[in-house]
């Protein structure tokens, strides 16, 4: 059997249950799981519908589910469970809907269309849980073990405790600081679930609310395409990056980043239209002041290493150094050893 089969036996074995419903219950379970793509349903939109309350609907659907589950013997629909489950299970016991859609494209790429019904398929299973839009958690299925409540105590204790160090912390630093060595997988678990907090690349945890992480003015969005980086950039380069990091609908314009640039104290023009962060060290001033400012913390240097000095400051060419050292004589004159040095 290849795979393309095999999965479209699985959609089979999810849809051969469906057709066990009622109905009625096929019609809310089918408008509340968005089948063929359609608009997920409310539960209050169908209670209008069928002119009773959503709490009436909601249980209408649990029956339907908890009827559905003393069914199972497609050994094709328990296989399929059984994997989802130690998906989920390896995964600390919770992944997002997004994580979840993410396995069915990689597991099931050839019925990965029809994700809503897959998703109604992992309802059927006894040992997860379905969690839809909850405030400030991401949707998500979890093992029955863990419950909303362990999830929401233990995001406010990461909360507070970033709130109280007020900077990032990675995964290992919050497992010792919260007495949880040892449950790295299970800490990540929980922590992206909450809209609240957001969890990088190096497993650094922040409050989404603390502007270095989601910037909202031009200056902060500017900030954060330098540091992301760490490296100086040109104003058009700067520009890009911010419209491809897509922070929020406001329209960015080049025009609008170099005036940004160019009327805060915060960044320093280096070289031409290249931009640092005054907080790398970088200061204000021409080559000429850059050359002034070195000779008189190191005193008298030879024309490479002085070059070399300019260079880790200014993104110019080599050459505009020893025009400046030239055309400045009035600052800068050569000792008798042939090293530059402050002219007075």
């Amino acid at each position: 059997m290849n795979i393309a089969s095999a999965s479209f036996e699985v959609l089979d074995s999810v849809l051969e249950m469906f057709q066990a419903l009622t109905e009625k219950e096929q019609d809310i379970i089918s408008k509340r799981f968005g089948f063929n793509n359609t608009e997920v349903i409310t539960l209050a939109e169908l209670g209008d519908k069928y002119s009773i309350t959503r709490e009436r609907i909601r249980q209408i659907q649990v029956a339907a589910f908890k009827k559905l589950r003393k069914r199972i013997v497609n050994p094709t629909l328990v296989e399929f469970l059984t994997k989802a489950e130690t998906f989920i299970e390896d995964k600390g016991g919770i992944v997002t809907e997004a994580e979840y859609r993410e396995y069915i494209q990689l597991n099931y790429h050839d019925i990965a269309d029809k994700f809503n019904e897959l998703t109604f398929g992992l309802e059927l299973s006894a040992k997860l849980i379905h969690e839809h839009n909850k405030v400030d958690f991401h949707p998500h299925f979890r093992v029955t073990s863990i419950t909303f409540a362990d999830v929401k105590k233990m995001n406010a204790e990461v909360a507070k405790l970033l709130q109280a160090e007020k900077k990032s912390l990675s995964i290992p630093e919050l497992e010792e600081k919260l007495s949880l060595k040892g449950t790295d997988v299970f800490l990540r678990s929980y922590v992206k679930l909450d809209r609240r907090l957001v969890v990088d690349s190096l497993r650094q945890v922040s409050l989404l609310e603390w502007r270095d992480v989601n910037p909202r003015t031009l200056f902060d969005k500017i900030s954060f395409v330098l540091n992301k980086g760490m490296e100086p950039l040109h104003f058009r380069d700067i520009a890009a990056k911010i419209i491809e990091h897509n922070f929020d609908t406001k329209k960015v314009s080049v025009h609008a980043v170099h005036n940004e640039l160019i009327n805060n104290p915060k960044f320093v023009l280096i070289g031409r239209g290249i931009y640092a962060d005054k907080d790398w060290g970088y200061k204000e001033g021409t080559v000429s002041d850059v050359i002034a400012s070195i000779l008189e913390q190191k005193g008298p240097m030879q024309l490479y290493d002085l070059t070399q000095e300019v260079l880790q400051r200014r993104k110019v060419k080599a050459v505009t150094v020893q025009i400046n050292l030239n055309s400045a004589k009035s600052r800068f004159r050569k000792n008798k050893t042939g090293m530059y040095e402050l002219a007075s």
